[in-house]
């Protein structure tokens, strides 16, 4: 497994996934934020921004009952920050054998459940490393 530097946004409605994604980023060597749902992940966007550490990815839930879900979260952050690299996971495995989640402003798509070595690729390869 490569080591990443990166700070990364997470957000996703189960907290059994925030928390097993986040012990999978930090031991990639990232630095991990979580939220529950959008209207939180939107709050963590603006401060990383005001206190001058922004996001280098985001990670958000394609769909999350109550709250904001993830393509609203990265169309709202898209429109403050054009460079930001996001990628939606969801548990519908339709989307890895369609674009759509690019028409979204996603970068990449990961399914779940996901293994640590898959997003560790993933992530290697959007940072260029």
């Amino acid at each position: 497994m490569q080591m990443v530097t990166a700070k990364v946004l997470v957000m996703d409605d189960e907290p059994e996934v925030l928390e097993v994604v986040a012990s999978f980023l930090e031991m990639m060597g990232c630095r991990a934020d979580t939220s529950l749902e959008g209207n939180e992940a939107l709050r963590l966007f603006e401060k990383s921004v005001l206190t001058g550490e922004p996001y280098d990815l985001l990670i958000l839930d394609l769909t999350v009952p109550e709250g904001l879900d993830g393509k609203t979260v990265m169309k709202r952050i898209r429109e403050k920050d054009k460079g930001i690299l996001g990628i939606v996971s969801s548990g519908v495995s339709v989307l890895d054998q369609s674009e759509e989640y690019k028409e979204w402003g996603f970068n990449a798509v990961i399914s779940k459940p996901y293994r640590i070595d898959a997003l560790n690729r993933l992530i290697c390869s959007l940072l260029g490393r």
